[in-house]
């Protein structure tokens, strides 16, 4: 009686193969969703340092300083802050960058009965509303200045799609004993 010989290293021809063929798709679209993710949290990070950034330029600009001279006006401020979130922002066609609505706010609240709130919403000036019709904050101080930046995002994964509104919001108390000196 004759045996046949096996050849070991003939045993797992294709197996390899097999073994990609299976676990390449899972790994696609592990990676497709970690870059995804990624490019979200980016876009994340910037929004919520240009909400800050401008913020924090808000709080320490005079009504003087906005207009560059005496007697600038809370509409003055709005001009001259708005310009600076969406500097830091980015355009909004920025891929990673970048903005899709900016909504920064003077909120005075000296006079409880009748606070001044003024907003600058896409280039529009609106007096009486604060940005997202957010309530004004008690306790922080008479004036703060408030900003919120939003970014449309999408989140893709193969199997998964799914579009995401990013917001981002900063808060500051309106200091403007301590805005630097307007430049000549």
């Amino acid at each position: 009686m004759t045996r046949m010989r096996r050849d070991p290293r003939r045993a797992d021809d294709g197996a390899a193969a097999v073994e990609f063929a299976l676990l390449f798709p899972i790994f696609i679209i592990v990676l497709m969703g970690t870059i995804s993710a990624g490019t979200a949290f980016s876009k994340q990070i910037n929004i919520t340092q240009a909400a800050r950034e401008t913020s924090r330029f808000g709080a320490t600009l005079t009504y003087n300083a906005a207009k560059g001279a005496p007697g600038g006006t809370v509409n003055d401020w709005l001009n001259k802050v708005s310009p600076v979130g969406q500097a830091a922002a980015g355009p909004p066609t920025d891929p990673i960058g970048g903005h899709d609505n900016l909504c920064v706010a003077m909120i005075d609240v000296t006079v409880p009965a009748t606070p001044l709130l003024s907003r600058i919403q896409d280039g529009v000036i609106e007096a009486g509303k604060t940005c997202d019709d957010v309530a004004p904050i008690v306790g922080l101080g008479p004036r703060y200045v408030q900003v919120v930046v939003k970014r449309k995002a999408n989140f893709f994964a193969v199997f998964l799609n799914k579009d995401l509104t990013l917001r981002s919001a900063s808060t500051t108390p309106y200091e403007p004993g301590n805005a630097p000196a307007p430049t000549p």
